[in-house]
């Protein structure tokens, strides 16, 4: 994934959010999300639904005459569209200067898929302003407050890892910051995740 179509899509979203007319916001969002589906982790998991799901349970057993009509979420589209573009901002500055970056591989066991493991590299060289403005991207999608709450985490965690104490200390410290991470959403976690690991740098 080059970085120059990431940028192109980023305007482009910006772009079509501005001008505000649904069919190319919900055109761009469909290609969008097919091209990049497959390069975000959990993409579909931080979206928002586009459709009213009762409809399709109670049109179950119904004729096919007899449909209920779907209710569509038009909000939902731009929200998703500044979902993804977080993502891909955040996909950028993990890029940015990747030659001198340090990286962590980690492998995650799916016991639910025999062996199968996942494989994710994490750039813990981004800085906590990096992730102040991916966080203040989502707001639309997590709303001012729990985003107020989240930079004031993020704010507590960059107090311990610039602290003088020793590592032991400053993992004891995180402990429940760490906690309230792993209960967020997953766009957040993966933001968050590689500030905690700024404390073995």
């Amino acid at each position: 994934m080059k970085n120059d179509k990431i940028l192109k899509d980023i305007k482009r979203i910006t772009d079509t959010i501005a001008q505000n007319q649904f069919p190319e916001i919900q055109e761009l969002y469909q290609e969008l999300y097919a091209t990049y589906k497959s390069e975000l982790t959990d993409l579909e998991g931080s979206l928002l639904p586009l459709h009213d799901l009762s409809a399709r349970f109670m049109n179950f057993n119904r004729d096919p005459h007899d449909q209920l009509p779907r209710t569509e979420y038009p909000a939902n589209y731009i929200k998703n569209l500044k979902v993804i573009r977080g993502r891909l901002e955040l996909l950028l500055d993990n890029d940015k200067e990747s030659g001198e970056n340090k990286s962590l591989n980690i492998t995650i066991n799916n016991d639910n898929k025999s062996s199968a493991t996942n494989s994710v590299t994490m750039n813990i060289n981004i800085t906590f302003e990096d992730v102040k403005n991916q966080i203040n991207s989502m707001e639309d999608v997590l709303g001012y407050d729990e985003v107020q709450l989240i930079n004031s985490k993020i704010d507590e965690l960059q107090k311990i890892v610039e602290s003088s104490t020793k590592k032991s200390e400053k993992w004891k410290s995180i402990k429940e910051i760490g906690k309230w991470i792993f209960d967020k959403s997953v766009d957040v976690g993966i933001a968050l995740l590689p500030l905690l690991l700024k404390i073995n740098q």
